[in-house]
């Protein structure tokens, strides 16, 4: 036999798939289940929680975001994998330059960003890229940027040049 619930009228326990309780009469409100497409909305929007997350849109103010590090691991230089995070890191330290840090957009992953990325030598990089944000006025502008940077061997990004072009 199934759980049993509780009639909301006189609070006797009675059988979930009853329309009507049988000691007061009162109807009985079915239970309302999640169905396969609900939960599907549910498991999108915090997927897309989630990636926000990780992109630094939901950590408050981008000016204000921790020194620029990345977890530790030797790079080769030539993956696409190790010129994502080099263009990650790279930003943070760009979004610091700008008038209207939380207005940032950059490009994303699926506009080829890895291509904006250039292997040098010895754990540097050079990232050629832009930029859309407000100004002091709040007009949206792009601001093309190049900038150095370069993997320490504790896992510690240094930028070691940057230029912003307005």
């Amino acid at each position: 036999m199934g759980k049993l619930v509780k009639c909301g009228e006189c609070g006797k326990e009675i059988s979930p798939k009853a329309k009507s309780c049988p000691h007061c009469g009162a109807p009985v409100k079915e239970l309302k289940s999640f169905s396969g497409c609900s939960t599907a909305i549910i498991v999108i929007v915090l997927l897309t929680l989630y990636g926000a997350y990780n992109e630094g849109l939901l950590d408050g103010k981008p000016g204000d975001q921790k020194p620029a590090t990345q977890s530790s691991h030797q790079t080769s230089g030539d993956g696409v994998t190790d010129k994502l995070a080099a263009y990650d890191m790279m930003e943070k330290f760009v979004i610091k330059r700008l008038k209207s840090p939380s207005t940032a957009k950059f490009p994303s992953v699926w506009d080829d960003r890895d291509k904006h990325v250039r292997f040098v030598s010895d754990h540097t990089y050079i990232i050629t890229s832009w930029v859309d944000s407000q100004n002091g006025f709040g007009a949206m502008i792009r601001t093309q940027f190049t900038g150095k940077i370069r993997e320490g061997d504790n896992g510690e990004w240094q930028l070691l040049s940057l230029n912003l072009d307005e």
